[in-house]
């Protein structure tokens, strides 16, 4: 695959490519094992991942690359797109908006991906956790 992304600003690591669901969360390639323990999350450091599938089309689309910016994010805002581990395995691309009680998983096509909300228990127990903000979409025409 070419260089995928070439941002002045930033530096992800598009040789590491990983794969993330953009659906039910079927798809997870994740990080490979090597690359995991290599992030510092603190540092704020930017990554590439491929998508599979079209619960956030029409901004992300199957087959597209986007930029995680990772970082702990603790107040999720309800309009911008997360990279989210569900369950400590499957990784998605979601909406995520914080309310009193728990936590709503949005999709942009609802057709594909219901949204899901689950509560302090389920945050705990499952586990949920944010692993950053999706930044860009890089797409070949």
């Amino acid at each position: 695959m070419d260089v995928l992304f070439d941002y002045k600003e930033q530096e992800s690591r598009p040789k590491e490519l990983f794969a993330v669901s953009a659906g039910q969360g079927r798809i997870n390639d994740d990080y490979p094992a090597e690359v995991a323990r290599e992030i510092d999350y603190e540092s704020g450091e930017y990554v590439d991942a491929l998508i599979h599938g079209d619960s956030m089309f029409p901004i992300i689309m199957d087959g597209d690359v986007i930029t995680i910016h990772l970082e702990p994010v603790t107040k999720p805002t309800k309009n911008k797109i997360y990279a989210i581990k569900l369950n400590g395995e499957a990784t998605t691309i979601k909406y995520a908006e914080v309310v009193a009680d728990g936590i709503w998983i949005r999709a942009e096509n609802t057709e594909v991906f219901e949204d899901k909300f689950y509560d302090i228990g389920q945050i705990m127990n499952l586990p949920i956790k944010i692993l950053g903000t999706v930044v860009s979409v890089k797409r070949r025409l």
